[in-house]
Parts: C-alpha cells; sequence; structure tokens
C-alpha cells in the first residue's frame, strides 16, 4: 500500500492530547448510597482525582484513538496500484447513441449504464496529476467537463450523462477529440458498441485511440420504414417495413393506431436478417398513424433495442400545385414557373377551351369566354370580363414605381429601377388593392372576389425590363404563395430524430409554434426570413407546427419524427480485434497500464462508524444503574 499525502500521518499526534485529557480527567460517577457511612468513599475519590493517574483500561479511550488512526490514514491517502485501460491526459468519448438503449448488458442494463460504469472505473483508477475530458458523444457532441483533476467532479458530471435518441455524429466528435489531443499529448478512449459509420478518418492527427466494448447480443428487431400514400380515386394506403437485425427468426405483433384509436394487430413471422413489408388500407379521413411492434407470447428470441420498435406518420398534404398557362407564347413567364419549386405547369393556348381542376389559371395575353373555377391571374388582358373593365393605353411611366407599404405579396420585391413602356388602364376593380403603381395609375392589382383570388397585371411583360431583375422571380413567387400556399413542411413520408427541418410559413404569418410530442406549451419562433429552421427534433413521436398571425393560430400542419437508423438498430457489438479508425493507432485493451485506486474513502467510512458505536457507549455510562428491589421480610411465623 501506498501513500499520496504521508504527510498525513502527521495527524497521529493528537493522540498525545487525548491520552493526556484521560490521565488528567476527573472520573466521577452519580450513585445513590443509603447510608452516611459510606461518605468515607469521599477519601478515596481525592486520591483518584490526583493528576498523572496510570492509565487504566478504558474502552471509550480505545475507541478514540481508532477513530484518529483512520482518519489519519484517510488523510493520508492509500492507494492499491491497480491495472486500468488507460493513464495521462485522457480525452473519453461516451456513445450515447440510440443503440446505446439496448438492455443487452449483464443484469439486464442497458449498454450506457454499463459504458457510465467502466468510465466510472477510470476515474477510480486515475492517477494523481492525470486529467480527463468526457464528451457525450450523441447527434450534438457535448463535452461533459474539459480537463480536470478532481475525481468526485468527473463522477458527478458521469452520471448526469443519459443516452439520446438519435444517431450519434462521431465525425464532430472525433474532431472535438482529436483537437484537443493536438494540444497535448492524450489518449482517446471510446467507450461504446462500436456503431461507427463506415470510412469515418482522423488521418493526419495521429491520433492514439483505446477502445473498450460493450454490448453482447445481436437481437434486435424494428420497425424500418412507415409512409402514407394517397393515389387518386383510391383509399389512402400505409406502407410499413419490419426488420430483423438479429440472427434468429423473430415472431412479434404489429399494432397500428388510427387517430389514437386501435386499429389493427396482426402476428408476423421476420427471418433472420430480413425485411418483411407490410400494408394496410386506411380510412379516408385519417390525420396520424402510430405503430407498435411487440413481442409474441411464443416469441423464441429477444428484442434488446426498443426504441426502434415505435414508428409514426401523417396524412400529408400535396405539395405540389397544378398551375395551367394559357398563352400563344411567353418565355419569361414558362420560365419562372419552371424554376419555383412544387409547381406542376400545364401550358395551352384555349383553342379547344379551358380544362378544370387546376388549382391557378394564368392567362396571358388571352381572356377566355367563361372564367373557369379557380384562382386568376390575369397578364396583359386584351379585354375586360365581370371582374374588371379594361381602358385605354398609359405611357406616363418615368416616375418612380411606388409600392404599397408592409404588404406580404411584395416581400423583398425592388423594383425603383423598372422600365415600362406602356400600361393599360384597369377600370371597375373596386374589389382589388393596387401594388404597384406610377404616375399614370397602377400597374399591379390583386384581391380577392366572389370565393376566388384575382391578380391583374396590366401590360406586356415583353415591353417592360421587369422579367430582367431579380425581383421578377420573387415577385412571382410571392404571388404564387399568395395564390396557392405551398405546403409549410416539405417532409416525404417523416422526419429523422435530429434532422434540421426548413419551414416555410405562408406570407402572412409572422411567427410559428413547434409543440413537441412530450411538450405541452410548445417554442415559439419569430418569422424573420422566408425559411425557419427548427432543429429541436431529439424525441420520436408526433410533432404540431401552428401558423400565427398576430397570436392567433392561422393554421397548423402535424409532422412525424422517427429513428430509421440501420445503424442505430444494427446493434450487433464491434469487438476489438474488428474496430478501426483510420489515420490512428488502436490500443487494445490487453496492453493495460497501472493505475490508483485510492482507499481513504473506506478509512473514512470505518471512522463514521466508529465514532457512532464511541458516542453509544458514552452515553450508556453516564445511565444511573438501577437499584434491585429489595426482597420482602418473610415472617418468622410463616
Amino acid at each position: 500500500m501506498n501513500f499520496l499525502t504521508p504527510l498525513g500521518f502527521l495527524g497521529a499526534l493528537m493522540a498525545i492530547p487525548i491520552i493526556l485529557l484521560y490521565m488528567l480527567r476527573l472520573r466521577r460517577r452519580e450513585v445513590t448510597i443509603s447510608s452516611t457511612f459510606l461518605w468515607q468513599q469521599v477519601l478515596q475519590d481525592a486520591e483518584a482525582n490526583t493528576p498523572w493517574q496510570r492509565l487504566r483500561r478504558n474502552i471509550l479511550l480505545f475507541l478514540q484513538l481508532l477513530i484518529l488512526a483512520l482518519l489519519v490514514f484517510a488523510l493520508a491517502r492509500p492507494y492499491l496500484t491497480v491495472p486500468t485501460v488507460s493513464t495521462g491526459q485522457i480525452t473519453l468519448l461516451l456513445d450515447a447513441s440510440a443503440s446505446m438503449n439496448a438492455t443487452d448488458s449483464e443484469g439486464g442494463i442497458t449498454r450506457f449504464e454499463s459504458a457510465k460504469r467502466l468510465a466510472s472505473d477510470i476515474i477510480n483508477t486515475l492517477p494523481e496529476g492525470d486529467t480527463m475530458t468526457i464528451i457525450r458523444v450523441a447527434q450534438i457532441p457535448e463535452v461533459l467537463i474539459a480537463t480536470s483533476t478532481d475525481q468526485n467532479q468527473l463522477r458527478n458530471a458521469l452520471a448526469e450523462a443519459q443516452p439520446s435518441l438519435a444517431q450519434a455524429d462521431w465525425d464532430a466528435a472525433l474532431s472535438l477529440a482529436a483537437g484537443k489531443s493536438a494540444v497535448i499529448s492524450q489518449t482517446l478512449v471510446i467507450i461504446g458498441d462500436g456503431g461507427l459509420p463506415e470510412n469515418i478518418s482522423l488521418e493526419g492527427l495521429g491520433a492514439t485511440i483505446r477502445y473498450v466494448p460493450v454490448g453482447e447480443s445481436s437481437e434486435n428487431v424494428g420497425i424500418s420504414a412507415l409512409a402514407t400514400r394517397r393515389l387518386v380515386n383510391n383509399p389512402p394506403e400505409l406502407f410499413a417495413q419490419i426488420t430483423n437485425y438479429g440472427f434468429i427468426e423473430a415472431q412479434m405483433i404489429l399494432t397500428l393506431w388510427v387517430d389514437g384509436e386501435r386499429f389493427t394487430s396482426r402476428t408476423v413471422q421476420i427471418p433472420a436478417k430480413s425485411n418483411l413489408p407490410f400494408i394496410a388500407t386506411l380510412p379516408d379521413e385519417f390525420v396520424t398513424v402510430y405503430a407498435t411492434l411487440s413481442q409474441s407470447v411464443n416469441a423464441i428470441t429477444e428484442d434488446y433495442l426498443t426504441v426502434d420498435n415505435t414508428a409514426y406518420a401523417v396524412s400529408g398534404a400535396s405539395a405540389s400545385r397544378r398551375v395551367l398557362l394559357v398563352t400563344t407564347g411567353n418565355l419569361y413567364i414558362e420560365q419562372v414557373l419552371r424554376s419555383l419549386p412544387n409547381i406542376q405547369t400545364v401550358r395551352t393556348d384555349g383553342a379547344t377551351g379551358i380544362p378544370a381542376d387546376y388549382d391557378l389559371y394564368i392567362f396571358d395575353g388571352v381572356m377566355p369566354n367563361r372564367l373557369p373555377d379557380g384562382d386568376l391571374f390575369f397578364i396583359n388582358p386584351p379585354n375586360g370580363n365581370a371582374y374588371f373593365t379594361v381602358g385605354a393605353e398609359n405611357e406616363q411611366t418615368a416616375s418612380p414605381i411606388v409600392l404599397l407599404p408592409n404588404d406580404p405579396r411584395l416581400r423583398y420585391v425592388d423594383v425603383e429601377q423598372l422600365n415600362l413602356i406602356k400600361f393599360r388602364e384597369i377600370i371597375n376593380a373596386n374589389w382589388a388593392t393596387p401594388l404597384l403603381a406610377v404616375a399614370g395609375g397602377a400597374i399591379l392589382y390583386a384581391g380577392e372576389t366572389d370565393g376566388r383570388q384575382v391578380a391583374i397585371l396590366p401590360f406586356d411583360l415583353r415591353e417592360s425590363d421587369l422579367p430582367l431583375q431579380v425581383s421578377y422571380i420573387v415577385l412571382m413567387a410571392n404571388l404564387l404563395e399568395w395564390f396557392t400556399p405551398r405546403t409549410t413542411l416539405t417532409l416525404m413520408d417523416s422526419a429523422q430524430v435530429g434532422d434540421v427541418i426548413p419551414i416555410t410559413p405562408p406570407l402572412t404569418a409572422d411567427a410559428i409554434r413547434v409543440t413537441k410530442p412530450n411538450d405541452a406549451n410548445g417554442q415559439t419562433i419569430a418569422i424573420t426570413s422566408p425559411t425557419v429552421v427548427f432543429s429541436d427534433t431529439l424525441e420520436t413521436g408526433i410533432y404540431r407546427l401552428e401558423l400565427l398571425e398576430g397570436g392567433d393560430v392561422i393554421g397548423e400542419q402535424p409532422f412525424a419524427v422517427n429513428l430509421f437508423s440501420q445503424q442505430e438498430s444494427e446493434i450487433t457489438p464491434v469487438p476489438l480485434e474488428e474496430f478501426a479508425i483510420t489515420g490512428t493507432t488502436l490500443l487494445t485493451t490487453e496492453q493495460e497500464e497501472i493505475g490508483q485506486q485510492e482507499l481513504w474513502g473506506i478509512f473514512a467510512l470505518l471512522a463514521i462508524l466508529f465514532l457512532l458505536v464511541e458516542w453509544i457507549t458514552y452515553h450508556q455510562r453516564l445511565k444511573v444503574p438501577k437499584q434491585s428491589p429489595k426482597p420482602a421480610k418473610r415472617s418468622i411465623f410463616a
């Protein structure tokens, strides 16, 4: 046994005053006497209280000296030399990815708890003067504690760590750790199941890595896909895929919940290392779908990872808008419609009639005899209709362009340098609001009438330089957004845990509120740009997106977040001999170094226990002994 602070043994000198106190102290004990003849004992007491008496046997003195000895040993910080994973300057990377929730470790604990115990063992054997940095490797690497020599601080930081439900970003974590090791020579210690992406590299950094594997089994079954589709003239359908990542055939129960109500359950057999597709017809008016996997009673295999046994889907609205362009030919309009996302444009000259079932009709230099049902956009109309009248031509266009202030349809539009040859006057359009104007009158109108949205651009685009300006694309995008708002979220089926989701709110919205599955209040985000980014997707489940205008909800859309990660669901632990990172030197755990296992805590605990014994003994001796009852006198005549 060795000692880190041998000067602590100087505390043993405290035994001297303890012994002296016992040699000088008065030894009196209260007793009950029955006769004054016993007062003669006073003389003996006086003799006993003479200083510097010979020490007698005293259990209290023995206990106090023992307590002092234990405290002195604790202050001296005794330790044993024990084998450890690494010493020196250590950067410990603790795998907190979704696969670390698997419960295949000894005792049924999760891999993450097992990893924390291994990390605690390294902390307990950290030699004096060595430092450790702990990094929690999740979707975003997190430094729990940096370059600390205090074992208590390291243990506290480790105790607060929790596993995530996302795929770990090992590139960022290793770069962060290697950046620290570039300053001081350090060893990177990775504790996890080895689920790192392929072709990961630390080339050029020359890092030294020790890998401590956790996990024992490969058996896992999970939902690897869940999506809905809605075909024309057909009921909506759900597609699910169940994957068996293990080496034994699995028998599971798949249960579907539609809008909170149980929809169907089915027992399925999934061969080893195989996928099983599942298709179901859904009700016409559904909003959300929730799928769960559970083990069958007759199952012969285990399912050690349960975080991938649930999946969610929503009924997504169509992300594309159908636009009919009626024109004899205008390259400027066709090009801008092709450049805008989620626009399905069909061109016609209108000679054979106007087809129906379009979201927006754009008439360029053409006026139909009968207006179709839908929103209308008239460009250079040759004549009027029931909504407006076309007047004479006007060439007063030299003055600066005036924009209607704070109108969302003109957001980010700058047409101060617009050059225009001429335009037509629009009369009898009281329902419309002039958005752009010159000295001779308005050159852009927009408004609502008869339950439809209508816009008028009363000039030929080819008689202006508007199509040559960047604001032309912005203006057309704003107008089409106002006509037929695009889907706020452009997700194919669902997001993955940890994904960054771009949200495109409508022009009239000034804020959005996103409510997570386990959050009743939600997070409100002000809209400061055309696209808002939401990144707090670290939970699986159904999220609710609300669009706000002046504090009022003007629309909402749910979206789903799922795990759906083969890297995390494939829980086969990587053995030490197969673990490798390009550009590093891997040290095996068999190449153990010598650490220090401190024992001061044991001595301190024993000192507290014996202090309790001493306190009980002392108070027992203060008690006055009880007198035995006198025997009853017996009569001689009895």
